[in-house]
């Protein structure tokens, strides 16, 4: 497409050391369960596509290896179940990646790590009863990102909700429902340097059969 990444036969193995601690708290008379944890990560020598030229039309790229990159962040993630037909969970993670070290374009040091937003959440809810069927809702929103090295192309942020709903009728046939994107939003997930939106709002509907016992 507007991309072309030239090979490179040079190219070295690339090293990652990290670490990562945390705690995880239950709470049995609410139901719910809440996990914390600190991460950081460096990598040498991490291979990516380097940008060499950019046109109006066309991106050429050509595999390298960076001097250093380093993730650090935090993440939090929970649980909670109040009730038999009700259940909640969800996380949120920053993630700091940026490039640390790169003798030959010392340009890019500070950039952030293509495709990697620093602000990351997600929750679900999930509803369900024997004779009522099953409905979940899913959130996503995620933050701003660069989809080049250097960070020349801004990924905006986006918040996306799906759902999914079923029923059944007898032990043979289940409906169901789903949709995703359910505002429609434009999400970029693509511009070098031509912008490419995910997909837009989608419906389904339909039966599931089942014969036999």
């Amino acid at each position: 497409g507007q991309q072309v990444t030239l090979p490179n036969n040079n190219l070295r193995s690339e090293r990652a050391t990290g670490w990562e601690t945390g705690f995880q708290t239950d709470m049995p008379k609410i139901g719910s369960t809440l996990r914390v944890s600190y991460f950081w990560t460096q990598v040498n020598r991490p291979i990516t596509a380097l940008t060499l030229a950019t046109t109006p039309t066309q991106t050429l790229l050509k595999r390298e290896n960076l001097g250093q990159i380093e993730s650090r962040g935090i993440s939090l993630d929970f649980a909670m179940q109040p009730a038999r037909w009700i259940g909640l969970v969800g996380g949120y993670q920053y993630a700091n990646a940026t490039v640390t070290k790169y003798a030959q374009q010392p340009q890019l040091v500070g950039n952030w790590i293509p495709q990697v937003a620093r602000n990351m959440a997600t929750a679900q809810l999930r509803l369900s009863h024997p004779k009522l069927g099953v409905l979940s809702l899913q959130a996503r929103n995620s933050g701003r990102q660069y989809d080049d090295d250097a960070n020349r192309y801004l990924l905006h942020s986006y918040f996306r909700l799906d759902a999914y709903g079923s029923r059944s009728f007898g032990r043979h046939l289940d409906v169901y429902a789903s949709g995703e994107n359910l505002f429609d939003r434009s999400i970029e997930v693509g511009k070098t340097p031509t912008l490419t939106l995910g997909t837009p709002r989608i419906a389904r509907i339909g039966l599931h059969l089942t014969w036999g016992e």
